[in-house]
């Protein structure tokens, strides 16, 4: 995700500049630009941007330009649309104001944004595209007594995910008093009720929205989604688990509550257990058999438990390994998922990728992630390349192609 922290602070910023015209200098043109373009640019509803104002001079050096965002006055053609600072513009966010020449997108539509200075106006002609708002983990249950961290991704026109610059604004709709959502997203959930409640997030100073539907509901059942095959683990060898609470209503979907139990194991020399993110990370330490047990425990209400599976964890020999699939093809800021997968002598293939060596062709162009529970995910840069993602294990090596096509929009 687009971090734009640094970016707000600047604008917040008031603008100023240093350029002085040397002797036998004079202005001959004013320019907008938005990142560097001219005439026709894009913008996204809900995110800042900062526009430029350069001011060319012809003198005995030649044609220069320096930055005079803070001195010319901006205006827009309609504020509604697309509002423009002069250095006056109060933060959303409340934290000071917006610096000259920073553009706040209130809604879709297009806009000349221009300047004037001395004798000298241009301008710049902005068009606002749409941007999608979504609330994850899609639920539509609560368990009582669980908590839940909810995330409002934005995504651009072109698939550019981005933060809102100045933050969320989390609320309820409607007064409950067995849920309640704080400043980050966390959704506490207390006793089961029948009444439904509205989530709503919303990036400040952006007249848009995300929300969902949710309930607290009982726990009808819990249970156990596996990544590794039925069959011995090998030692060293890890299998991820996630624990889902099932509601009893119809169309509800299960809500993950793997970072919410407390893991047991029957022989923890065999198994070792340890919550990453949002799984059970369940590693085979050496040869023999065990299980164990997941149990949700809320300091009030009901508990639940389930057993995991029962383990027979064996010395076993690497025989092959590959990656699946073999070529991902990519537009920015798409990413892709590689799996490792290594056979082993007793002819069962098994995934590995926490467990290989992850390199590419060109680490600034292609990066595969080796950390939590995104093994093997595939992020690239913003250029025309053709290379490859390669995983080394056990002394053996695979590959994958990875086409990666650039993306001209916002």
């Amino acid at each position: 995700m687009t971090r734009l922290a640094p970016l707000l602070a600047a604008l917040l910023l008031a603008a100023c500049s240093d350029v002085v015209p040397e002797d036998g200098t004079k202005p001959v043109a004013l320019e907008l630009n938005l990142g560097g373009t001219t005439g026709l640019a894009t913008l996204n509803e809900c995110i800042l941007s900062q526009a430029t104002a350069l001011l060319y001079f012809d003198g005995n050096l030649g044609l220069s330009s320096g930055d005079f965002s803070s001195r010319v006055l901006w205006s827009s053609s309609d504020p509604g649309v697309v509002e423009v600072s002069n250095g006056e513009l109060p933060a959303a966010s409340g934290g000071g104001y917006y610096a000259a020449g920073v553009l706040v997108p209130h809604r879709t539509g297009v806009v000349q944004v221009s300047a004037s200075y001395l004798d000298f106006v241009a301008s710049i002609t902005l068009e606002v595209q749409p941007v999608l708002l979504s609330l994850e983990p899609e639920l539509t249950d609560i368990a009582e007594r669980s908590h839940q961290a909810f995330e409002l991704n934005i995504t651009t026109a072109s698939g550019l995910s981005v933060s809102a610059a100045e933050g969320v604004s989390w609320n309820l709709d409607q007064a409950v008093s067995n849920a309640n959502v704080d400043a980050s997203g966390l959704l506490s959930a207390n006793s089961a009720g029948e009444g439904r409640f509205t989530l709503r997030a919303q990036p400040v100073g952006c007249d848009r929205s995300a929300t969902q539907s949710l309930k607290v509901s009982t726990i009808d059942h819990l249970e156990l989604e596996r990544e590794q095959p039925e069959a011995a683990l090998p030692v060293g060898i890890s299998d991820l688990l996630r624990v889902q609470a099932h509601f009893a209503g119809s169309g509800s979907l299960p809500q993950n509550l793997s970072s919410q139990m407390e893991y047991e194991a029957d022989d923890d020399e065999i198994i070792g257990l340890a919550t990453v993110g949002d799984a059970l990370k369940l590693s085979a330490l050496e040869a023999g058999s065990s299980g164990g047990v997941a149990r949700f425990e809320p300091d009030q209400g009901s508990s639940y438990s389930i057993r995991l599976p029962d383990y027979t964890v064996q010395e076993l020999d690497i025989g092959s390994l590959r990656l699946n699939p073999q070529e991902l093809r990519l537009v920015y800021p798409a990413t892709g998922e590689l799996t490792a997968w290594a056979g082993f002598e007793d002819g069962i293939e098994r995934p590995v990728s926490r467990h290989v060596s992850w390199s590419s062709s060109d680490s600034t162009l292609i990066a595969v992630v080796t950390g939590g529970e995104s093994f093997g995910s595939v992020q690239i840069a913003n250029s025309d390349y053709s290379g490859q993602a390669y995983a080394a294990f056990g002394g053996y090596t695979a590959a994958a192609g990875v086409l990666v096509y650039r993306n001209e929009g916002p």
